[in-house]
């Protein structure tokens, strides 16, 4: 396990602050989300009759019980079989009918569509999740441009070789989160969701609130590498479809991998957000920039007490629900 940090730098964001050599006190709460999907069929592509789309982030537990909160576009296969798509058609995914000129490998059948998902903790302890996706699927008459594929049930399998499994309890787009629940056998250090809301910096004196984010992030290496991110919070943003329609913008630095991360207040290192971000090319110097935002505490708290409600209730494996 590697922790890094990612410094903040200029009066925008504020002073740097410290944990005098230790680690961050939330760091424990941190736990890395990864999602595969594979999707098997007659793709008219040679040699190939499977493919397959990775996704991955961070999470927060939230819970000693062990209910885990990150991302909807995470961990949504839904998502994550569009992206898939496009990498076939990407002239075709959002129109009606082929474009005049098209030539594209024709997808003439899907067999099965399949999801994974890998949590995993600082300690290294690994849960696992399979699902075998249900879905109907229609054909136009030309059939050039992908079927339309409709996902409309999840039938959960065992893994291979798992030791500790877990289960998708629900996630929303409106507010582009998700809760898992992890198998545990005893008590996991866990966030406490924040009851007041962080004060942004345009409605404080001089005295703003410190946030700080845990994220994991993606090398590609074993183990996990912990980043944290330290900045401030700025305002209240409203956002239109699919984008997450409450947030709040923040003066923060990310990585790969920081979309369902925790962001704590650094006074009592209680869960004010779950970060989520996007990039946008920046004209001026001709790169990319990231803008950070999180899904306040209040949406964060609504959502996970109606979804472990419905959690309770219902002790078999379900479909996904796409409302708390």
């Amino acid at each position: 396990m590697r922790i890094v940090a990612l410094w903040l730098v200029g009066l925008l964001f504020g002073p740097v602050v410290s944990w005098a050599g230790q680690d961050p006190p939330m760091l424990s709460t941190a736990y890395r989300v990864r999602m595969d999907l594979t999707v098997r069929g007659n793709f008219g592509l040679a040699g190939g009759t499977e493919m397959k789309q990775v996704s991955a982030g961070s999470g927060v537990l939230v819970s000693p019980d062990g209910y885990l909160i990150t991302n909807a576009h995470v961990i949504n296969p839904d998502r994550a079989f569009w992206k898939l798509m496009q990498t076939i058609y990407p002239s075709c995914i959002g129109k009606d009918k082929p474009p005049d000129g098209f030539d594209a490998p024709l997808l003439r059948r899907v067999d099965s569509i399949v999801v994974r998902y890998r949590i995993e903790s600082l300690d290294r302890t690994v849960w696992h999740i399979e699902y075998e996706i249900l879905f109907d699927v229609w054909y136009s008459e030309d059939a050039r441009c992908p079927p339309d594929v409709v996902f409309r049930g999840y039938e959960k399998r065992e893994p291979a070789h798992a030791l500790r499994s877990a289960r998708m309890i629900s996630f929303n787009e409106e507010y582009d989160l998700a809760l898992l629940k992890l198998d545990i056998d005893y008590s996991y250090p866990y966030a406490r969701i924040a009851s007041a809301p962080v004060v942004p910096q345009q409605r404080c004196a001089s005295d703003c609130q410190e946030v700080y984010a845990l994220g994991a992030f993606q090398d590609g290496r074993d183990g996990i590498t912990i980043l944290e991110s330290r900045g401030r919070v700025l305002d209240s943003v409203r956002f239109s479809a699919p984008l997450p329609a409450n947030s709040i913008k923040l003066a923060m630095p990310s990585a790969p991998g920081f979309s369902g991360a925790g962001v704590f207040a650094k006074d009592d290192h209680e869960l004010v957000g779950i970060m989520w971000g996007y990039t946008v090319n920046e004209r001026a110097s001709g790169g990319n920039e990231f803008l950070s935002y999180m899904i306040p505490a209040r949406i964060v708290e609504k959502f996970f007490k109606e979804c472990k409600f419905l959690d309770l209730q219902f002790s078999s494996p379900r479909s996904f629900s796409q409302s708390p």
